[in-house]
């Protein structure tokens, strides 16, 4: 939206989200504590990977601060993800896997951006978060990094989320 629409954007925040393709989701797993892969393995083998158990263990590995993870939380995610649709390519998904579009579409944003990273995130580390920045062409990129924070900074932390989010709101909104 900020891309095509660039005009009706005048502050943009993206938190731990992928720069483009390719992302090593699968290496995720690969940089997740032993106990965390263990446990995800036995998730996999089981054939029941969408399970209330499972998906327990993948927020745990995604949360460092274990207290903002709620059994309602996990039942919130885990229906989410039983939806029928919630398994289907969303239309981002093949432009994730064209760089070269992402890479236009990164550099057509002209709004101020903020990007939020948790600096323990095993999915997207923080090294991503800069990969992103410097496909941000087009604008002016701030850059939070939240201390003890994983995948998840807007569930995990949502105080200095909401505070990072203020400040460039302030400024160009």
């Amino acid at each position: 939206f900020a891309a095509r629409y660039p005009q009706r954007v005048r502050a943009l925040v993206l938190s731990n989200v992928p720069p483009s393709a390719p992302v090593d989701n699968a290496g995720a797993a690969r940089r997740a504590p032993d106990d965390i892969q263990k446990k995800l393995a036995l998730c996999t083998a089981a054939g029941e990977p969408r399970s209330t158990a499972c998906w327990q263990v993948f927020l745990q590995f995604s949360f460092v601060r274990q207290s903002k993870l709620t059994a309602a939380l996990v039942r919130e995610y885990t229906d989410l993800n039983r939806k029928p649709d919630s398994q289907r390519m969303s239309s981002m998904t093949p432009l994730m896997r064209d760089d070269t579009a992402v890479k236009r579409f990164l550099g057509d944003v002209r709004a101020p951006t903020l990007l939020v990273w948790g600096t323990e995130d095993y999915v997207l580390p923080l090294s991503t978060m800069q990969t992103l920045a410097s496909r941000l062409t087009g604008t002016t990129v701030e850059q939070v990094s939240l201390p003890n924070v994983a995948h998840y900074p807007p569930l995990e932390a949502p105080r200095e989320v909401t505070a990072a989010t203020k400040q460039i709101g302030r400024a160009h909104v």
